[in-house]
């Protein structure tokens, strides 16, 4: 199975759920149909169902076919939930950044792979959205972006755990912090955005080691006008 055939099949259901088209137990067009829609192999179709299957984003039944399932729905809902309704982590800006720094260049990498062409169009839109936000604006959309990256992985834990570092900025020490460094170098807004961007235009490329490489410096210049090293 070609991955072009994973995403293809991910992407038309998705783009059904955006527009309505389809809902919780819509029948999708048997595997002789979609292999002819998207210029494959029946069996490439087969096992990326398969592969969609184990994401729960399918229901598939002998005999009777492939259904959208609950979950697809799930996953592919806007937004992405209230950083107050997650759970409370206890963690420093200093541990939080060391976490992120340890782990978000290798979500970056990773969805290189996994991502979908609606969930690249996605990030970008978020990124390309921050030229125009002030600082009070930029920290819910910083939020989204990487969540958005991590969503793109379509792997559960990685989600949650990206939401578990996001759940942190709530946290005081870390407002306190924000709010000082602001005072003293007036925030780095734009150059955060061209980071962004930079980030996305890796993942458009499809070039995994760019990608983790622009999302390090993205963290390390974070962690330095934080905490200053």
């Amino acid at each position: 199975m070609t991955k072009e055939a994973l995403n293809l099949v991910r992407d038309y259901i998705t783009e059904g759920l955006r527009t309505g088209v389809f809902a919780e137990g819509h029948k999708l067009p048997p595997e002789r149909r979609l292999a002819e829609k998207f210029a494959t192999s029946r069996a490439s179709v087969r096992e990326a169902l398969t592969i969609l299957e184990i994401e729960k984003r399918v229901t598939r039944h002998v005999g009777k076919g492939t259904f959208v399932a609950q979950a697809a729905l799930e996953v592919h809902s806007e937004p992405v939930t209230s950083p107050a309704a997650w759970p409370k982590v206890d963690a420093s800006p200093a541990q939080y950044m060391q976490a992120r720094e340890l782990v978000e260049p290798r979500i970056t990498r990773l969805v290189v792979v996994t991502a979908t062409e609606a969930d690249l169009a996605r990030i970008r839109g978020i990124a390309e959205s921050q030229s125009v936000l002030d600082g009070d604006e930029f920290e819910p959309s910083d939020i989204d972006f990487h969540l958005a990256l991590a969503e793109a992985t379509h792997n559960e834990l990685i989600i949650s755990t990206a939401k578990l570092f996001s759940q942190v900025r709530d946290n005081p020490e870390w407002r306190k912090l924000k709010a000082a460094v602001k005072l003293r170098h007036g925030g780095r807004r734009i150059d955060a955005v061209a980071e962004h961007l930079a980030i996305v235009e890796s993942l458009l490329a499809r070039n995994a080691a760019e990608a983790e490489l622009a999302m390090r410096s993205h963290l390390e210049k974070v962690r330095n006008n934080l905490l200053g090293s």
